[in-house]
């Protein structure tokens, strides 16, 4: 049976003791929180949104977990969600139309709209 270590996690208020393996990196621990703190969490997080944070006595605060790196016995972490960012791609139809139907000398202006983005085109006739 392999060796576990004991990690204090934060999150939000609610605190609880982990077990994770010892000499493991700490990007396996995402998957235990997600499991341990789901009655807390929204169901819709994915592993990649957990960030972690070591308390460091030095600084008498948190500093940022690298993946790679890996947990000693009791020590304190603080469990961190991002929002997930939900790319959008706002489509605009691009509003085309002649300011005048003949321009003198056999010119068309046209101005083109995408948004806020606005293009003026001249066309020779």
């Amino acid at each position: 049976m392999p060796k576990t270590v004991k990690v204090h996690v934060t999150f939000d208020e609610t605190k609880r003791v982990l077990s994770h393996q010892k000499g493991a990196e700490v990007e396996g621990l995402r998957h235990v929180f997600l499991q341990v703190f789901s009655d807390v969490l929204s169901s819709d997080i994915a592993p990649a949104q957990v960030k972690f944070q070591l308390y460091d006595d030095q600084f008498a605060d948190y500093v940022e977990l690298s993946n790679e790196e890996r947990l000693e016995e009791n020590c304190k972490i603080r469990a961190l969600v991002t929002k997930q960012t939900k790319q959008v791609f706002l489509v605009t139809v691009a509003v085309i139309f002649n300011i005048f139907n003949e321009c003198p000398r056999g010119f068309s202006v046209y101005v083109i709209s995408f948004g806020e983005a606005t293009s003026v085109l001249f066309r020779l006739a």
